[in-house]
């Protein structure tokens, strides 16, 4: 009897260890892990709605940091926005009752409401006398269409005279007319760049008031409504907000779009001055790696890689001295490679040959000659971890020619939170960005012995990291929309550009002269000029 019930004892504990190990231990998640995750959820893969739900849980939690719940707020209402959706102005009013002690975040928080409300009074134009009544609606195609969207038109007494249906396959110049007593029924397609300079032109003749509402967009679009007001003309350049350029603490600077029509864009790698990969999450044109060309809208044709089983683009791209491409793509732990002509990339690192059940290549860099030491050598791909188990948050070396992954430094011992973006200087020395967790996001110098020396401490909203490659000046994202600059040989780091809102990657011509950004508000690379060297 005891024997069996021994026995019984015995399987017991055996399925709660292997219920353990098959959930990865899961433990309960502080407010600031909790709001490092939503981070990479909203930045890094593109997935606002879980975004939201994350953040929703840090503002939930009263025991937290009251700074790092205003924060989450501000998240939520940017991951709203982002969606078109109109409870971002609710969730940007309540910041600015409930969290007055935090100036900072009620800030933004005003000035992302105020731009709200002015691109809602601009979406009109040309009103009509009151004594006209209305005839009819003529859409006219300013490019071809090929998503979908629903529109309407409703009278005073709320008749809805109806613009729906399927326009699949209408071209430029195309028109189609509507009378009071006909009203169109169809549903549009225009591609996911709508928010750039693609649109549908409505024109209406109207009795007063009239209300215009865009809704039930498809695939994650936004929705918007207009109040009544009388309408004889709207332009549906469907931009929740205006598009505006970034403010410079210097003069001389200047920003420019490089490249537009791309949904969701994270990483770039350097081609020419006229031509970069860029890596899209997700969105129009479709997850991977294209070709962005100088002065160009990004297509489908332009793909350039994309690894036959993921659904999201790489978190990063390293072009190796050999030419070969790398892509990290961090939360499944795997690094792609393909040749310089791109194709279809083949697995080159797993968790499983990596010998990490947690590893995370969120971002590399290749060890330039000079950084060399016992466990890594110049060529070797450095590859900072960014997930979170208890063998992970390290840094990596990677032989190139045989996979082999050997670790620099580890992240028991030396860091708090993950690690996202690697960056070398001209003297061969490695800085990393260490993600933040309640205002400690820091940059560190990673030693080719693997000690590690801080360099810039409690930084609000870690992210992208990118170094001169003359001057040795460090740019970095310090909070959400700002750059930072920290100069060579400089401890307190001061600010270069704000006004940039949602960013990511960041990446210097070779010649210093040129600096281009992925900007995922305005679904664009940007292309910052300047006296960056002088």
């Amino acid at each position: 009897m005891t024997e069996s019930k021994m026995a019984v004892f015995r399987r017991i504990v055996f399925l709660i260890i292997i219920l353990f190990v098959s959930n990865g231990f899961v433990f309960t998640q502080t407010p600031s892990q909790l709001y490092q995750h939503a981070l990479l959820k909203e930045n890094g893969e593109g997935d606002l709605n879980a975004a939201i739900s994350l953040y929703e849980k840090v503002v939930a939690d009263t025991t937290a940091d009251r700074s790092l719940r205003a924060k989450a707020h501000l998240h939520i209402g940017m991951c709203w926005e982002k969606m078109g959706e109109q409870q971002a102005r609710s969730a940007y009013q309540l910041i600015i009752q409930q969290y007055a002690d935090q100036s900072e975040i009620v800030n933004i928080a005003k000035e992302r409401l105020a731009s709200l409300q002015l691109e809602q009074k601009s979406s009109v134009q040309d009103s009509v006398s009151e004594n006209e009544q209305w005839t009819g609606a003529t859409i006219t195609f300013a490019a071809d269409m090929r998503d979908s969207f629903h529109a309407g038109v409703f009278d005073p007494q709320k008749h809805l005279l109806e613009i729906g249906g399927h326009f699949n396959g209408f071209q430029h110049g195309d028109t189609l007319h509507s009378s009071a007593d006909d009203p169109l029924r169809y549903e549009c397609d225009i591609y996911m760049n709508y928010r750039i300079d693609l649109y549908i032109q409505f024109k209406f003749r109207a009795l007063p008031p009239f209300e215009f509402d865009e809704g039930g967009w498809e695939k994650g679009m936004r929705h918007f409504n207009m109040p009544a007001r009388d309408i004889r003309m709207y332009t549906a350049t469907p931009d929740f907000y205006p598009r505006r350029l970034p403010s410079f603490t210097e003069a001389g600077y200047a920003a420019t779009s490089f490249c537009r029509g791309i949904n969701a864009p994270t990483a770039l790698a350097f081609r020419s001055n006229d031509e970069l990969l860029v890596s899209n999450k997700n969105g129009y044109p479709g997850a991977g790696v294209f070709v962005a060309r100088r002065g160009e809208m990004l297509n489908v044709s332009d793909l350039f890689a994309k690894p036959g089983d993921s659904s999201k683009g790489p978190d990063d791209i390293i072009i190796a001295p050999s030419g070969e491409i790398f892509l990290c793509e961090g939360t499944p732990g795997i690094i792609y490679k393909t040749s310089p002509a791109g194709g279809e990339p083949q697995l080159f690192i797993t968790r499983t040959t990596i010998g990490s059940k947690y590893f995370n290549a969120y971002a590399a860099a290749i060890a330039p000659p000079g950084y060399d030491g016992r466990h890594v050598n110049p060529g070797d791909l450095i590859a900072a971890d960014n997930g979170s188990g208890f063998d992970a948050r390290g840094v990596w070396a990677i032989n190139l020619k045989t996979g082999v992954g050997r670790v620099i430094v580890s992240g028991k011992q030396q860091f708090i939170n993950g690690l996202i973006a690697p960056a070398f200087n001209s003297k061969a020395e490695l800085f990393i960005m260490e993600n933040t967790e309640s205002g400690k996001g820091r940059i560190v110098k990673v030693t080719r012995d693997g000690k590690v020396i801080p360099v810039v401490v409690n930084i609000p909203e870690s992210g992208s990291i990118v170094i001169h490659p003359v001057t040795d000046d460090i740019y970095f994202q310090y909070r959400v929309g700002e750059i930072y600059r920290l100069r060579a040989g400089a401890q307190t780091p001061e600010l270069f550009a704000s006004e940039l809102y949602s960013f990511g990657g960041m990446i210097f011509s070779p010649d210093g002269r040129l600096l281009f950004i992925c900007c995922n508000t305005w679904e664009e690379i940007m292309e910052i000029t300047g006296p960056f060297a002088e």
